[in-house]
């Protein structure tokens, strides 16, 4: 049965030596927010991200903060960085459920409860740049851009290396992946941990917003989110971020003043529905714009001319994958938070709360084994055993969320 590695963990063999260096492979909101946390906390911490800048990632929309998310971040940033970061979070007010494709409201009576709070409640967002921006700050010395990880090795001194693609390498005692989906850590830790195709793919693109653009959209998305329900398990989000002046009070200098005001659209169905091959990234935009347009034929018209404006270069396509839950490792000196482990489909808007909340508990349990208050392998296990629980448990609601919304059976022809 898995448990805690019978290798000797020597930080903790003689009891008056707790001090520990802890490396974190990924600076998305996870990673950061665990780096936060530890910082404040004095442990020893140093975040190593691929990007090159911190103005490199296209950062997309904005995420539905819920409690997991926020006590995450008020319980790992400094209060007066939180409380900043709180002026910008803005409120979406209860009752407003999503549209049928001919732009009619859909009862809420008769809807599920989205990202597991029912369309009766308000609901907190924040910008996913402003969050990223937030959860920067302080942090100019622990976070070590344009670094491409390849691998680890582990030393006879229990001691972690992860080499980067152009020869350094960082010693550490806790290794920590917070590198995405795609992660590399867990592909050479966790080689049977895989994620798999939903059968759902996005086609999506941001743009300017335009007066021409603002014309033809619904008035409410000009201040709201809304996802859009069409026929055969079609599905578009539409939403549009206007930035404030407490946002660009939070961003890089850069990052504020090349802001601009954009709409962010996502429009999801089955794969068999596209016209496309086996690898749809090799499907150029123009061919993307002409195969969502052919998909649009009953749906309103100024969401068809909406779609004809985009420019077909700013489109992209992405097959949404998924997670396969997997039972407890043995407990070593390297563990995983966020996408890295638990992978869920965006149908819940929950996969950036749970990285928070894998951070918060993380940052918590490390800091008991720093303060002496149980032995490091422990507070790493006792992470794991809560986080495995609850991030699968998420998966799952995630999954069946993205099925019903697309008219897939949990059982039925979807690869999942």
């Amino acid at each position: 049965m898995p448990g805690l590695s019978p290798a000797n963990d020597s930080l903790d063999a003689k009891g008056s030596r707790h001090r520990f260096r802890v490396v974190i492979i990924g600076g998305g909101l996870g990673g950061l927010c665990l780096a936060q946390g530890l910082k404040h906390a004095g442990i020893s911490v140093a975040v190593y991200e691929r990007d090159r800048s911190p103005t490199d990632r296209p950062e997309g929309y904005w995420i539905e903060l819920n409690g997991d998310g926020d006590r995450a971040l008020r319980g790992c940033l400094a209060p007066d960085l939180f409380n900043e970061l709180a002026k910008t979070c803005r409120v979406i007010p209860a009752g407003l459920g999503p549209l049928s494709h001919d732009l009619r409201e859909i009862d809420l009576v008769s809807r599920p409860s989205a990202g597991g709070r029912p369309f009766a409640e308000a609901s907190k967002w924040v910008n996913r740049m402003t969050l990223r921006a937030a959860l920067l700050t302080g942090l100019e010395d622990t976070v070590r851009f344009a670094s491409h990880f390849t691998h680890y090795e582990e030393t006879p001194d229990d001691q972690i290396v992860a080499h980067f693609a152009d020869g350094t390498r960082a010693e550490a005692d806790v290794l920590i992946a917070a590198d995405g989906g795609n992660s590399r850590v867990r592909r050479q830790f966790l080689p049977h941990a895989q994620r798999i195709e939903t059968g759902i793919v996005v086609i999506g693109a941001t743009v300017p917003l335009t007066d021409d653009i603002a014309r033809l959209l619904p008035a409410r998305v000009l201040d709201h989110p809304a996802a859009i329900v069409g026929p055969d398990g079609q599905l578009m989000f539409v939403g549009v971020w206007t930035s404030s002046s407490d946002e660009a009070a939070l961003m890089p200098g850069s990052a504020a003043s090349t802001a601009a005001d954009i709409v962010m659209w996502r429009f999801s169905a089955p794969r068999a529905a596209y016209d496309i091959g086996q690898d749809p990234s090799s499907t150029s935009g123009a061919d993307l714009k002409r195969i969502v347009l052919g998909l649009l034929r009953l749906w309103h018209p100024h969401l068809r001319a909406f779609v004809e404006a985009i420019d077909p270069r700013a489109m992209s396509v992405l097959p949404i994958l998924t997670s396969v839950p997997i039972e407890p490792w043995q407990t070593v000196r390297i563990t995983l938070i966020g996408d890295a482990i638990h992978s869920m489909t965006p149908f819940l808007g929950n996969g950036a709360n749970m990285a928070l909340r894998d951070a918060s508990l993380l940052c918590r349990n490390l800091t008991a084994a720093a303060r002496g208050e149980k032995p490091l392998l422990q507070a790493i296990h006792d992470y794991e055993t809560e986080m495995i629980e609850y991030g699968f448990d998420a998966v799952r609601r995630s999954l069946q969320a993205l099925q019903q919304a697309a008219g897939l059976a949990p059982n039925g022809n979807n690869n999942c």
